[in-house]
């Protein structure tokens, strides 16, 4: 039974018991900060199970796309070598908001496997958590299960959580036996860990929510959540024990064998686990970066990649494999839409990789040099990782290849010191977070005023937490039961203002969101406030250039769709008083031709002075209008959308203006790079943009007046002093070179020694070619052709700069790479080279003898 079949089965099984079918969603948890990626088929129900949300349905079901490369569930560096790991892969699930519990669940899970799968029931087994004696009866008394194949486990086995705080609680876990031919015993068995009895389907029944200080709160209503593996199905249907033996797999790794005449089945394992979560990362708008989840996508790709680099393979070589993997989701629109744009993010990376392998291995070359007893320091594999990406498991490959061990104690040590100081940081997120835990609604009445009257609902001191008053100097956070200031969001920054009663004056300098109240931050000028207080709420005239940048920041928008392409869409933004920001997907800078089309256009939009109209629509009406959003944000069942003539529509909850013709001037100030595949735009509005383009054209008649130019032509005449500029900076710094050189050369040629008939030149370079000792090392060697020279300079930190050359007619003699590597042995030189050259950096203890200690060095390695 093909996986496909698979996936198409367990949907119709639960759409006639009347679940509501849910399509996968995005990879990018929606509005759920405490995740980097959906890590599970529930994810996307959370809000529903938590009682955030109502759901819209009270039973559903889904085949989720999942990922597992951090936190609790990491999988990463298990794929390849097991079975049954992965990054990605598919969770098939049935969900119950309410609408049954244990009974109907594990029925429905019974039913579909042996009735609708026909696996054979005595090829099953099942699991209960040890506390739940429910479940245990139901399996026996319901389902018929012998009580020989219930088997009681503990909490971290059977109680599911989907992270260190959310929906959890206990579950039944079903198990298939592939028989005695495969190593390993039943659950809860010390042998559990082998390949015979598989996990294949987990029902979970949630009753609790767990918070950050460890606590069980029963959640609003008793739901259920299941998860079946479709690699793990997939196996069992097509009579294999290892996932990477069906069908979904064999096309990727068949690919992957044809771009090399040697690749080793774990590498093919690897490649093709990893090109599924490459791939659908990529579609999900995720892109290569240092941080967050760009960091995540471009690990994976490096680790495909280092086993591609071990198995000989030639990088770039991963983008080659993308249309195999397309052709496993051929019943996905999404995947085959971004086909052009997976293969260029990843060919781009993948060429940076090149380049991070040819840097580190400089370092890796060095470091077999300052091995002590042929082992790598751990601190040196962990700086190869931490700072050039170059990974830790590749460095033991190449070290084995060249027979040195590396000190992975102390590379662990290295990386467990790192994570500890990340745990700290996030331990006292926790600790701020629980101390301003703030409950209230706040009703907002900022899209008609600037100000109203409200009275003051909450309290909260930066020292004391909540509390009833606030004193005049004290910081805090005030919650009002209406307030006309917008909180941060939708990247808007939070409104400025003040707050002020009979008794007191509370300057707000910025306004946050907390679940559903509006948060005032700042500090009380004068006087005292307390709660019951009434306060007048002003918003600031900050709100008038905020409005102006946000609204533009919709023009530019549509202004770039309209441009460069439908492939654009939204990665970030900036709205703030002084400027919008705006992150968009494009893989190219814009030429000047495109940067003043958008400019243009935006402009013109300006000028039409079309009205700006919101209307408020259920979400899924706004998504047949096929209005522009950000869908894999979290919005609610009723959704703003924001209107500007027919040239913009867009989802939106921020404060803007009436009418574009508000927004005044547009000016895109600069254009730069994120991140791989995104772009930023920075522009201003308003009387900045009017004040920017007035510097502007001061500016052009300042230099017209320097360059005695007309408006035409005052550009050509700076060009040409540019031009003229350059062939004299070019014609003095040559002269300049040759005067160094020359003066140089005859300090070379006054201090030549002869050491066992061969000529030495040993010289201290002057500062000025401290930057460039190759330049030194040239005219010495076309002057001398025939000596070796040592040329050194004073750097910081008691450290010199070294270079040795070898002249044209002894380098079948000597060899300066030969001769660097023996003092990094015996002196600690950090650096290398070729035959004729070598250069680095030696640290001395005793400057004033240095001159010494290398003439006696080029004795011993010339006489010797």
């Amino acid at each position: 039974m093909y996986t496909a079949d698979i996936r198409a089965a367990f949907i119709d099984f639960f759409r006639d018991k009347h679940h509501h079918v849910q399509p996968s969603a995005s990879l990018i948890p929606a509005s759920d900060p405490s995740l980097l990626f959906v890590n599970a088929g529930m994810v996307p129900f959370k809000s529903y199970f938590l009682g955030e949300q109502p759901a819209p349905f009270t039973c559903a079901t889904s085949s989720q796309r999942c990922l597992r490369v951090g936190g609790k569930h990491n999988d990463l560096e298990n794929v390849g070598f097991t079975a049954r790991h992965h990054t990605l892969f598919e969770m098939l699930g049935n969900f119950s908001f309410g609408a049954y519990d244990k009974k109907q669940a594990i029925a429905y899970a019974w039913e579909f496997l042996t009735e609708k799968l026909k696996i054979s029931k005595d090829k099953l087994l099942v699991t209960v958590y040890h506390e739940d004696k429910e479940s245990a009866d139901i399996w026996q008394q319901s389902i018929g299960l012998p009580k020989s194949k219930i088997i009681a486990c503990g909490e971290a086995d059977n109680f599911w959580s989907m992270g260190e705080t959310g929906p959890c609680g206990p579950c039944t876990e079903i198990f298939y036996d592939h028989g005695p031919n495969v190593d390993g015993g039943p659950p809860g068995t010390e042998t559990a860990d082998g390949d015979r009895y598989v996990e294949i389907w987990n029902l979970v029944f949630m009753e609790f929510d767990r918070r950050h200080d460890g606590s069980l709160h029963p959640l609003p209503q008793r739901c259920v959540d299941t998860g079946m593996g479709l690699e793990r199905i997939s196996a069992v249907m097509q009579g294999v024990h290892n996932n990477f033996d069906t069908d979904i797999f064999k096309k990727i790794m068949q690919a992957t064998q044809a771009l090399s005449k040697h690749v080793p089945l774990t590498t093919q394992r690897i490649i093709a686990d990893h090109m599924r979560a490459i791939c659908w990362l990529i579609v999900d708008q995720v892109r290569p970066s240092n941080e967050g989840r760009g960091y995540v996508l471009r690990r994976i790709i490096r680790r495909a990649l280092r086993f591609a680099f071990s198995a000989q393979m030639e990088i770039p070589c991963l983008y080659k494999l993308v249309d195999a993997v397309i052709d496993e989701y051929s019943f996905d629109p999404h995947m085959r839409s971004e086909q052009a744009t997976i293969i260029e993010v990843l060919r781009t990376e993948e060429t940076l990789f090149s380049h991070t392998i040819r840097n580190g291995m400089v370092m890796f070359e060095q470091s077999l040099v300052d091995a002590q007893n042929k082992t790598i320091a751990g601190d040196v594999v962990f700086k190869l990782h931490d700072t050039f990406g170059f990974p830790h498991d590749l460095v033991v490959d190449l070290a084995k290849e060249k027979g040195f061990n590396v000190d992975l104690d102390g590379y662990e040590h290295a990386m467990a010191a790192q994570k500890s100081r990340s745990r700290q940081h996030k331990k006292f997120a926790d600790t701020a977070d629980s101390m301003w835990h703030i409950d209230g609604v706040t009703d907002f009445c900022g899209y008609e005023t600037n100000t109203c009257s409200s009275e003051v609902l909450g309290i909260y001191s930066d020292t004391q937490g909540a509390c009833d008053n606030l004193k005049a100097g004290d910081v805090g956070r005030i919650v009002l039961q209406k307030t006309p200031f917008y909180a941060e969001a939708g990247g808007q920054v939070g409104d400025t203002g003040s707050l002020r009663s009979d008794q007191g004056y509370f300057i707000v300098q910025d306004t946050q969101k907390h679940r559903d109240c509006i948060v005032h931050f700042g500090v009380l000028s004068t006087g005292q406030l307390q709660v019951g207080d009434l306060v007048e709420a002003q918003v600031d005239s900050k709100r008038d250039p905020i409005k102006k940048n946000h609204s533009a920041t919709h023009l530019l928008h549509a202004a770039l769709r309209a441009v460069l392409g439908t492939h654009v869409s939204q990665k970030g933004s900036l709205v703030s008083a002084d400027k919008c920001r705006f992150d968009f997907s494009h893989t190219q800078a814009l030429t000047k031709d495109e940067w003043n089309k958008v400019e243009d256009l935006v402009n013109q939009n300006i000028i039409a002075n079309h009205p700006i109209t919101t209307q408020v629509m259920p979400i899924e009406k706004a998504k047949e209008m096929q209005v522009m959003a950000l869908f894999t944000e979290k919005y609610d069942d009723e959704v703003r959308v924001l209107t500007m003539g027919d040239f913009s529509q867009e989802l939106c909850g921020g404060i803007h203006c009436k009418y574009t013709g508000e927004i005044g001037v547009f000016v895109i100030k600069s254009e730069s790079a994120v991140a791989q595949g995104v772009r930023r735009l920075e522009a201003i509005t308003g009387m900045r943009a009017y004040r920017y383009l007035q510097l502007a054209r001061n500016n052009q008649n300042e230099a017209q007046t320097l360059l005695q130019a007309h408006t035409d032509d005052w550009l050509i005449k700076l060009a040409d002093q540019h031009k003229k500029l350059k062939i004299t900076e070019k014609a003095l710094q040559a002269t300049q070179v040759q005067a160094t050189q020359a003066k140089l050369v005859k300090q070379a040629q006054a201090s030549k020694v002869k050491i066992a008939d061969t000529d030495c030149v040993l010289l201290a370079l002057p500062s000025e070619l401290a930057a460039d000792m190759r330049l030194g090392m040239d005219g010495c060697m076309q002057a001398l052709p025939s000596s070796i020279c040592v040329l050194y300079v004073a750097q910081k930190d008691r450290k010199f700069g070294l270079a040795i050359g070898i002249g044209q007619t002894l380098r079948d003699t000597y060899n300066a790479k030969t001769l660097f590597q023996d003092l990094a042995r015996n002196m600690g030189a950090r650096g290398g080279g070729k035959q004729d050259y070598a250069q680095g950096q030696l640290p001395v203890d005793n400057p004033q003898d240095l001159h010494k200690i290398l003439l006696d060095w080029l004795h011993e390695k010339i006489e010797g």
